[in-house]
């Protein structure tokens, strides 16, 4: 009667000993396969039997491959309950970020244990990697919670190149004027820098700590996407007019706004966090106060309140990382950043800012038809955006070490800082050699020299000469591309090494600094002597008519 009553899939299905599945097949959610070494034996006898071409469709009871592809999330709520991927509980980091198992059918798996391979592989993010499921068959996930941040992450860092794009030409228009208001361009390209990091990075620890992906979130991540396009298209026009300032800063407001709400919606269903939110909702009041009272003022008076805001939101992170918020926070959790994630995605805005140098160096064909003379320099500058991007990626070449973001709390909070300083200084050194490109003196002639000059966004007109344009931006690319290189050597001192000594060729990181700094003032030193007269002695003698 039972085998009456059974459906009709199950009707069909053969039977092992005492009505168990035999082992050469094996069933995923209702669906039955062929074990992938059984698979391999009917399919040859298959062939043997039958001459005819190979069978693009096969039987219901058989699968085009021996991957089974899983959806981390089976959808069953439109609204997540809010969770922490991880935190600190008494000085101890607790991870609960969602397997691929988090959300699969009722009774079909258990989640792995946090120990477990499976465990392990999701942590490390390896996409392609065969994990096996609870039954022995191999899978090639494609749709890890993990991934799916990722892939949310790089629409992110699309909107992003272009906003960043529009701070490099609005600085590249402001700086090179007759007037010679370079440093009212350097403010406004720090503010408006400042703002676009912050909703970025805003983003990035909403993501990072409360990734759920429902329907609520979705929301928010599209609210603060339209917020990010609205300040990126108005950006060149921050200085024409106090109303555009004030649309802009307004737009700032109400992101950080919308962040420090989405996350007071949150900690409802997280009361051991909500602490540690009200010391940083302190501190942004204070910041967002600086920036309100900005609002009231005028351009560049007000630049008086926009720097010690940025200040004092850098100097924030300083407490929220340290030990004494910790002792204040005792018996409660606080907030603990994914550190691959972390990392990933300072990453990947340093590849956004070297990218939108090397994107300039295309858009409009700077460098003319075929091979000009500012292929030349067009050629030094892809140089050094390469060896720049291999120094970053490349680190202090140790092998066995421990990163800054594991190591210390004053060491990420000063690997995050001086990335700050790398984003902020290399985007000027991007505008700054594209400006040299455009206008250098032996490809193009005077006039066109001073057609490309940058104009003033008050649609003044006025502009610099060619030769004080170029010096100030040969001044510009020099520096910031200067301070890149010293913030690229201080990040990766903050790791710390491991290795045994004779592992490297040099094994003291500092002496190898030592050595380079020395080549750097040898070459100084032959240039000068290289460049003596004839006839020229090395300490002047105190006889003049010697001379």
């Amino acid at each position: 009667m039972d085998r009456a009553m059974s459906s009709p899939q199950e009707a069909h299905e053969p039977e092992g000993v005492n009505g168990e599945q035999p082992d050469d097949q094996i069933k995923v959610h209702g669906t039955q396969f062929n074990a992938p070494e059984d698979r391999a034996k009917s399919t040859s006898s298959e062939t043997s039997q039958e001459k005819g071409p190979e069978k693009t469709v096969q039987p219901a009871t058989k699968t085009r491959t021996p991957y089974v592809q899983l959806r981390p999330f089976t959808h069953k709520y439109l609204i997540r309950r809010p969770r922490a991927l991880q935190y600190f509980q008494d000085g101890n980091y607790v991870e609960t970020l969602p397997s691929r198992h988090d959300s699969h059918q009722s009774g079909e798996a258990e989640p792995p244990e946090p120990n477990s391979s499976m465990w392990l592989s999701s942590r490390h993010r390896v996409p392609t990697a065969l994990i096996p499921l609870p039954d022995g068959t191999d899978t090639r996930n494609t749709e890890e919670p993990i991934l799916q941040r990722k892939r949310l992450d790089l629409f992110i860092d699309l909107l992003w190149v272009g906003i960043v794009s529009n701070i490099s030409e609005s600085f590249t228009n402001a700086a090179f004027r007759e007037d010679g208001a370079y440093g009212i361009a350097f403010l406004e390209y720090l503010v408006l820098f400042f703002i676009a990091w912050q909703i970025w990075n805003y983003l990035r620890d909403l993501l990072n700590t409360f990734f759920t992906d429902d329907l609520l979130q979705r929301a928010v991540i599209v609210w603060v996407l339209i917020l990010a396009l609205l300040f990126g298209n108005s950006t060149p026009y921050f200085t024409n007019s106090h109303e555009t300032q004030k649309v802009i800063i307004v737009i700032f407001l109400i992101a950080r706004g919308t962040f420090f709400f989405t996350e007071a919606v949150y900690l409802c269903f997280l009361p051991s966090l909500r602490r540690q939110f009200l010391y940083r909702f302190f501190f942004s009041t204070l910041v967002g106060g600086l920036f309100v009272g900005a609002i009231y003022l005028k351009w560049p008076g007000n630049s008086g309140l926009y720097v010690p805001a940025i200040a004092l939101e850098m100097a924030s992170l300083s407490f929220t990382n340290s030990p004494i918020q910790d002792r204040l926070l005792k018996g409660h959790h606080r907030k603990a950043p994914d550190p691959e994630h972390m990392v990933d995605r300072f990453e990947s805005f340093f590849i956004l800012i070297v990218g939108e140098g090397v994107f300039l160096l295309i858009k409009n064909s700077p460098l003319g038809l075929g091979i000009t003379s500012q292929s030349s320099l067009g050629v030094m500058v892809l140089v050094i955006y390469h060896t720049v991007f291999s120094i970053y990626s490349a680190s202090d070449q140790t092998k066995n070490y421990i990163h800054a973001v594991r190591r210390a709390w004053w060491s990420t909070t000063l690997w995050m800082i001086i990335h700050t300083w790398i984003f902020a200084s290399f985007l000027l050194c991007d505008a700054s050699l594209l400006y040299l490109i455009q206008n250098s003196v032996e490809g193009s002639s005077p006039s066109a020299a001073t057609e490309n000059v940058g104009t003033d966004n008050t649609g003044s007109g006025a502009t610099k000469s060619p030769s004080a344009a170029l010096i100030s931006a040969k001044w510009t690319a020099a520096v910031t591309l200067g301070i890149t290189l010293l913030c690229l050597t201080g990040k990766d001192l903050l790791n710390k090494s491991l290795d045994p000594p004779g592992t490297l060729i040099i094994n003291n990181r500092f002496s190898l600094i030592a050595v380079i700094m020395a080549m750097i003032w040898g070459v100084g030193i032959w240039e000068w002597f290289s460049g003596l007269e004839n006839g020229a002695k090395f300490v002047e003698p105190s006889d003049p008519q010697a001379q």
